[in-house]
Parts: structure tokens; sequence; C-alpha cells
């Protein structure tokens, strides 16, 4: 099950920055804001992606 923190982060990371992206877009900010924001939240969805597998792999290992 190794890959399964990977796998997480795959699905995780756009979600996280798309979201990031569509407040930034909403609130008008420029072009550095919008990059630095998007990269920001890939960042946020390591640790995010690396609690959901931890929570997954106790979930089904007891």
């Amino acid at each position: 099950m190794k890959w399964l923190p990977l796998l997480t982060y795959v699905l995780a990371a756009p979600t996280i920055a798309g979201s990031i992206m569509v407040a930034l877009l909403t609130m008008g900010v420029d072009n550095r804001m919008l990059i630095g924001g998007t990269l920001a939240g890939f960042v946020i969805a390591l640790p995010v992606a690396w609690l959901v597998s931890k929570s997954i792999r106790n979930a089904i290992h007891g």
C-alpha cells in the first residue's frame, strides 16, 4: 500500500489548488498572486494526502 499516499496526493492536489485558484479569480487578483496561490495549494495538499492515506490505511487494517 505504498502507492496510497501518491494516489491521494494526485486526487487532493488539483482539488485544493483549483479551489484556491477559483477563490483568487473571484477576488480579481493579479497573475503573480494567482500562481503563488496555486503553488501553495499543491504544497498544502502534501500533508492532506498523508493524513487521508494514513486514515484510510488505519480503517483498512484496523
